[in-house]
């Protein structure tokens, strides 16, 4: 390989570490309030002055460790988690409040539905095998 070749190899190494010890994975719950940063640029419109976070959202699906479904009164989108900020916000307003009611309601809905469709034969641990091991166990040991 020549020396320019090595350079760029070294070079290349170096960034993508340096971007794995600074990368910032946050992880968000369903159900929390989040910003979407807003990088679409307008013509006509200076972006210094308009506001850098759309919002509030409300997290209302997991798809990935990264991509988050998020919702608002009137759509929804999944958004990968570098875009999103949770919302610091106490007083929010009573439709998004209503939002984050109906989708907490839904997630319990359907992990109670999770919960009765497992049988008990579904739900068995496997454990049958050290109880049946142990008697006969307990009787050869103690005979």
């Amino acid at each position: 390989m020549t020396l320019p070749g090595k350079t760029l190899k070294w070079l290349s190494g170096g960034k993508k570490r340096d971007y794995d010890l600074n990368v910032n994975c946050k992880v968000y719950k369903v159900g929390d309030t989040v910003f979407k940063i807003d990088s679409a640029r307008k013509v006509g419109v200076c972006p210094k002055l308009k506001a850098p976070w759309k919002g509030p959202f409300v997290v209302a699906e997991v798809k990935s460790p990264v991509l988050y479904k998020i919702r608002n009164k009137k759509t929804s989108e999944v958004v990968h988690h570098d875009r999103l900020k949770l919302s610091q916000i106490r007083d929010l307003p009573i439709w998004t409040q209503r939002l984050k009611k109906r989708i907490l309601e839904n997630v319990e809905r359907k992990m109670l539905e999770d919960l009765t469709d497992k049988g008990e034969e579904q739900c068995d641990l496997g454990l049958d095998w050290l109880f049946s091991n142990n008697e006969q166990m307990s009787g050869a040991r103690w005979t």
